[in-house]
């Protein structure tokens, strides 16, 4: 009853596969600086998966399990099908790299805009 249409089976196959890649690197990585890594106050590392028009985001710490952010609307998959979208996509990263990622831990939770709020962290990834 829930079956996906032939083009969302294969946009979700690519990006689940990528998700996989990615967090196969973000592991590696995670490996080869492992005395950094080990400090409780680390942020982890961010994984960005995207085929230009759907985006995923990853966080991973060490020895813990990885994180799919969801976005404001609950899903885990931002599709850009409009200015809102691209807007939102656009703050989130911009906080990303400006290293304020305080709405993802929980030390501090930007006020809403008419956009919506960066994504939160509450399911847990689990690669197939």
């Amino acid at each position: 009853a829930n079956e996906l249409r032939p083009e969302q089976a294969a946009w979700a196959s690519l990006l689940a596969g990528a998700v996989v890649q990615t967090l196969t690197l973000m592991s590696g990585f995670m490996e080869a600086q492992e005395p950094a890594m080990n400090n409780e106050m680390h942020p982890g590392m961010w994984g960005i998966v995207s085929d230009a028009r759907r985006w995923v985001l990853v966080h991973m710490f060490p020895g813990r399990d990885p994180i799919l952010q969801k976005w404001p609307h609950g899903a885990t998959v931002l599709e850009l099908a409009g200015k809102k979208e691209v807007s939102l996509l656009l703050r989130c990263l911009q906080k990303l790299l400006a290293g304020d990622a305080g709405w993802v831990t929980g030390r501090s939770r930007p006020s809403a805009d008419a956009a919506g709020t960066p994504p939160r962290s509450d399911a847990a990834a689990t690669p197939h």
